[in-house]
């Protein structure tokens, strides 16, 4: 009899964690999903700046007057050639790799 008693307990207490359970984590689902509404509200917002930004860019035009200015036509080229160098080892840490071997 004391068994059955204390099954019915077990169970009652059981029931009453996922009750509660349930609630708690039905409650936490509602705040995310008006979370990700939130988010979803600030991505298109981004999305809009972001496009008048571009759009911007692509109405932007350079003035190419200054290339034709004399003081830039009189800029002289200070570059240097490299040679070309042999290139290292493909592995540089091949020497730190340690071969273990498996023994069965």
């Amino acid at each position: 009899m004391f068994n059955i008693i204390l099954k019915k307990r077990n169970i009652l207490i059981l029931v009453i964690v996922l009750i509660a359970l349930f609630l708690i984590l039905g409650r936490s689902n509602v705040s995310a999903s008006s979370q990700l509404t939130s988010i979803k509200g600030n991505i298109n917002e981004v999305s809009k700046e972001t496009l008048e930004i571009l759009l911007a860019l692509k109405s932007l035009k350079l003035d190419n007057s200054i290339f034709e200015d004399i003081a830039f036509k009189e800029l002289i080229d200070f570059s240097i050639e490299l040679d070309e160098k042999e290139l290292g080892r493909n592995n540089p840490f091949e020497d730190f790799m340690l071969d273990i071997e498996i023994e069965e």
